[in-house]
């Protein structure tokens, strides 16, 4: 079960919910980016980073998280 009487676990596991929602809709986005029509409609933000920096940082505050 998880306590949320510590304010620092409680941050760090909103943290870990901000991160996951970041990792998914950097997934998604990426996946559009697949998909589109028009080939030369390049966009500016590298997803595939965006969505590793975030998986990296869930991993760093759920760690950080458990460990308490």
């Amino acid at each position: 079960m998880i306590e949320l009487q510590d304010p620092t676990r409680t941050g760090l596991y909103a943290a870990v919910a901000l991160c996951a929602a970041v990792a998914v809709l950097a997934g998604w986005k990426q996946a559009r980016r697949g998909r589109r029509r028009d080939v030369d409609a390049v966009g500016w933000v590298d997803w595939t980073t965006v969505q590793m920096l975030a998986l990296f940082a869930l991993a760093a505050a759920a760690l950080l998280a458990w460990k308490g």
